[in-house]
């Protein structure tokens, strides 16, 4: 019969092709579970992959860049008037600046009034048979006069008593609060006579014709403060007046010649 012959034939090719499935690297075992087996070195442990960090904006890139903004300047306190320069200093006499009345007038004009602020207002006053053409710049209570020499007029370079520029004081204060002092302390409303009251008679100048009394309160360090003047010597410097009718100083000029006021 070859029937039988055919369902044996046909169910050995099924065995054999059943055997060649299980021997095919790769191939899955009938029944097994298709589960992936980790790989690797037995009782390792995988180390996660490190996450990637957020790539910075320009913005905050720009940012973290930035220099920090300079502190502001400390307001000015005091102004103190030398014999040879101006200065300016805060609550803590931390130093704002510092003008020789040598130097350059408007130069120290705009260096002040980057200190000081705006001033209140400006004159010009002509020139006299004594005096050269000035230009005013007015913080109530307090001024810096600036001189304007001729060609003729300009002083030798070499002479500490003809200066650029002068200042003056009319009040305790300006305007803007800001303290105004000569460098010993005395201020405008002070008593004339206890500032004199140490003073040589070269310091002192009681001006009876006009009614009014001067007096040195500071002489320079770097050169002499008294100067000959024919047979009387006269001091230069600081120097205060008292009005008439008045027992206190109520202008402060720095620098003048002592009789060199009115």
């Amino acid at each position: 019969m070859t029937r039988p012959l055919f369902t044996l034939a046909t169910a050995m090719l099924a065995a054999s092709l059943l055997v060649s499935c299980a021997a095919t690297p790769g191939g899955p075992t009938a029944g097994a579970s298709t589960t992936a087996t980790p790989t690797g070195t037995p009782g390792a442990t995988a180390t996660p992959a490190a996450s990637a960090s957020p790539t910075p904006t320009a913005t905050e890139v720009a940012s973290s860049m930035e220099t920090p903004a300079p502190a502001p300047a400390p307001a000015p306190a005091t102004i103190l008037i030398g014999a040879e320069a101006l200065d300016i200093v805060a609550a803590d006499g931390t130093s704002l600046l510092s003008v020789r009345y040598k130097g350059d007038g408007d130069a120290a004009v705009l260096a002040i009034t980057d200190v000081l602020g705006d001033p209140v207002r400006t004159e010009r006053a002509e020139k006299t048979p004594h005096y050269p053409a000035v230009d005013a710049t007015i913080w109530d209570g307090f001024t810096v006069v600036v001189n304007r020499y001729n060609e003729l007029e300009q002083p030798p370079e070499e002479s500490n008593y003809v200066t650029n520029f002068y200042v003056i004081a009319e009040a305790a204060t300006t305007a803007g609060g800001v303290a105004i002092a000569t460098l010993d302390g005395t201020r405008v409303g002070d008593s004339f006579a206890d500032v004199a009251a140490d003073k040589s008679d070269n310091e002192v100048f009681d001006d009876t014709s006009f009614n009014q009394h001067y007096v040195t309160i500071d002489l320079p360090d770097s050169f002499p403060g008294i100067v000959p003047d024919g047979d009387i010597p006269m001091s230069w410097g600081v120097v205060g007046i008292s009005s008439p009718e008045s027992t206190e100083i109520n202008r402060i000029f720095a620098p003048q010649y002592l009789r060199s006021l009115t």
